[in-house]
């Protein structure tokens, strides 16, 4: 009888280890995936502005996957989901073209098999997803470091501080990258917001 016991107990482990993994994947997914759409939101935009509008959207359509963006909107047309969704992106800088942005990356991340790009190569390929929100990407959401996000506040910092050689944002990352120590990578974008 107590060894029946010890039998069901490990059978046990062995569902909660695996139900854990997948749980844990599917948390990662879903940082991964908030952390893409929310960043296509802020590029031209404060944090200040940009939060709140966010919040309000994960309240009212939980953009935790791919399928939760397409389910918000599965009633209406293309034009018509992109417009509702850019209306209520507004006052957010370019609005319209960051909700088409989001619409079309939630359908092309749908299509893949993990859910969207584990690659930064991956992650830059999809629309509005750029080095910056790359990185990012990689580092909030996957716990990847990957590059150096460089903004142009980053780049003016950086350059006036003399780690970095003047150039395009892409340049002064790899200018940074060449003496920073990688550890620093994800981080240093952090450290400086709003001393741009």
């Amino acid at each position: 009888r107590e060894e029946e016991r010890v039998l069901e107990m490990a059978d046990d482990t062995v569902w909660v280890e695996e139900n854990l993994r997948l749980f844990n994947y599917i948390v990662g997914v879903w940082r991964a995936f908030c952390a893409l759409w929310v960043m296509i939101c802020t590029p031209n935009d404060k944090d200040a502005k940009v939060g709140p509008i966010v919040q309000t959207l994960m309240k009212k359509y939980h953009f935790t996957s791919p399928e939760s963006v397409l389910v918000a909107f599965k009633d209406l047309s293309y034009v018509e989901a992109a417009q509702k969704l850019g209306s209520e992106l507004n006052p957010i800088m370019y609005h319209t073209n960051k909700a088409s942005y989001i619409l079309q990356t939630s359908l092309l991340c749908f299509l893949l098999e993990d859910g969207m790009p584990k690659t930064f190569e991956g992650l830059v390929s999809l629309p509005g997803v750029g080095p910056k929100i790359g990185d990012i990407v990689m580092f909030d959401g996957l716990g990847e470091v990957t590059g150096i996000p460089v903004d142009s506040h980053l780049a003016r910092i950086l350059v006036s501080l003399e780690w970095a050689e003047d150039g395009s944002d892409e340049e002064i990352a790899h200018s940074a990258m060449s003496w920073m120590p990688r550890e620093c990578w994800g981080v240093v974008n952090e450290c400086f917001a709003g001393l741009g």
